[in-house]
């Protein structure tokens, strides 16, 4: 068993949670992978095994508590996966599209689905803003607040965003924003110990829109 295995299922276990366990091996694979790759490609500033099974791994895991099982999902500007390559690891029934536009990280998306394994993954190695007719879409770090419209252009009527958010913008301006474009909203949080609160905004795109 990895070193990452290892803290990664120290981390569910004081959640009180459990994935399958070729779960946890894939995720330790990715993190390989990925600190291979960003010592010359620059996926992320979260390395250390610590910082990056907290901040990163379990904070993908938790979100993916609020997001449904239903339709696929896009996941904008997947970078170094996450949550993408997070989500499909946690359910390999569901299909996604990672889209990013940066070629040297779409070609490392397409090294982890090949190594790992992962027949419901798809890679689409350009903007989100020329995505059309998504079910869902998951974001996590890659758009400023408050740009919405790479999210909610591409979305079908009826469909939904899942976008993990830190400490900004607060519950009430999300509701209050989303409410102005006329669409409905819901709001999820969960504690990520030294993390800070992490919070899950969801838009709900009204259908006609």
């Amino acid at each position: 068993m990895t070193d990452f295995q290892k803290k990664l299922k120290s981390l569910l276990s004081d959640e009180d949670l459990k994935i399958r366990e070729k779960a946890v091996e894939q995720m330790s694979q990715h993190y390989e992978i990925m600190l291979k790759w960003n010592k010359t490609h620059n996926l992320t500033r979260i390395v250390s095994l610590e910082d990056a099974s907290h901040k990163h791994y379990l904070d993908c895991i938790l979100g993916f508590n609020f997001v449904s099982e239903k339709g696929c999902l896009h996941d904008m500007g997947s970078g170094a996966g996450f949550p993408g390559i997070i989500g499909a690891i946690l359910r390999p029934q569901q299909k996604f599209f990672l889209v990013e536009p940066a070629r040297k990280r779409a070609t490392f998306l397409k090294q982890v689905k090949s190594v790992l394994g992962l027949n419901n993954v798809h890679i689409l190695n350009q903007r989100a803003e020329t995505v059309m007719n998504a079910e869902g879409v998951i974001s996590r770090g890659t758009f400023s607040w408050p740009t919405l419209s790479p999210l909610l252009d591409p979305l079908i009527p009826g469909g939904n965003v899942y976008l993990w958010i830190g400490q900004s913008p607060s519950e009430a301006v999300f509701r209050t924003a989303i409410q102005d474009l006329g669409h409905g909203c819901s709001w999820g949080s969960y504690d990520l110990g030294s993390a800070g609160i992490r919070n899950l905004g969801m838009v709900h795109k009204q259908k006609n829109s």
